[in-house]
């Protein structure tokens, strides 16, 4: 009798900025065998093609992994034996001009995450920061006067102390001058989730201060630019800064999230209506 196996995997976005129109760009993984023949079908979903030169893909079956290329949103790739038992993965990344950005990851396998799979990419590998930019790669290029900027801007935690050492140009704003300050803080410190994962077009991660505490910096855009580059302490709605420069962002319940002030990416300066909140 011919053994039939069938596994379905459905694949989860896991970076944003790929899809049509605010939709998720997401993904299905079948792997099927059908007597002595296995074959795996990843087909894509909701992908705006124009975000990539070709789509990339990392497969888990088993124990053996198999990379496939494809200038279109499916691929089609024959695979080794499949057991009834075998655990399957797939990541898919979007390669532009050789840079890779891993978007949609999904396994059966609770132990495997997708920086597992990235490890097999042929493209370049890129930190998660430049992930959320290299979706839009678009930055400001008008003038600033960062002294100005160093006077009026709310300057309240280290961070914003290392960006003010940015060197000054003639021809680009605050955040072109701090992109660089911002990308070494970002790999340094770990994502912070609660932000991530709540806050639409945006990049947060953790800097840990006294007594196991932490605050965040982020970067916002907006229509696909920086907008804001941002600062939150974890707190509760019903417990305020005492500066009110902040606005709180809740990310649970409505009472806990973090308190949040914004510098304007082209001016530095304060915003005191951050665009989220309206």
């Amino acid at each position: 009798m011919t053994e039939f196996i069938k596994k379905v995997l459905v694949l989860d976005e896991i970076a944003t900025g790929f899809g049509f129109d605010g939709k998720k760009a997401t993904g299905v993984l079948k792997v099927q065998k059908n007597g002595s023949t296995t074959v795996a079908g990843v087909y894509v979903a909701n992908f705006c093609k124009s975000k990539a030169d070709f789509l990339e893909c990392v497969l888990l079956v088993g124990k053996k992994v198999y990379t496939a290329k494809s200038d279109v949103c499916s691929f089609v790739v024959s695979v080794g034996d499949l057991k009834q038992s075998d655990e399957v993965a797939c990541l898919l990344c979007a390669v532009k001009q050789n840079n890779g950005v891993a978007f949609a990851f999904g396994t059966t396998n609770k132990n495997l995450c997708a920086d597992d799979l990235a490890k097999h990419l042929e493209c370049c590998q890129v930190t998660q920061y430049e992930q959320f930019v290299c979706a839009t790669q678009n930055y400001f290029e008008d003038t600033l006067d960062l002294q100005e900027i160093k006077q009026k801007s709310a300057y309240k935690f280290k961070p914003i102390e290392l960006l003010s050492t940015c060197k000054q140009t003639n021809d680009k704003t605050f955040f072109a001058n701090a992109k660089d300050m911002l990308l070494k803080i970002f790999e340094t410190y770990p994502p912070c989730d609660e932000l991530n994962d709540n806050m639409q077009d945006s990049f947060w991660v953790k800097v840990p201060f006294k007594d196991s505490r932490f605050f965040s910096v982020g970067l916002l855009q907006k229509d696909g630019k920086p907008f804001y580059i941002a600062y939150g302490v974890p707190g509760r709605a019903d417990r305020p800064p005492d500066d009110e420069g902040f606005s709180f962002f809740a990310t649970k319940n409505n009472e806990v999230g973090f308190w949040i002030i914004c510098q304007d990416a082209k001016t530095g300066f304060a915003a005191k209506q951050p665009y989220f909140w309206v």
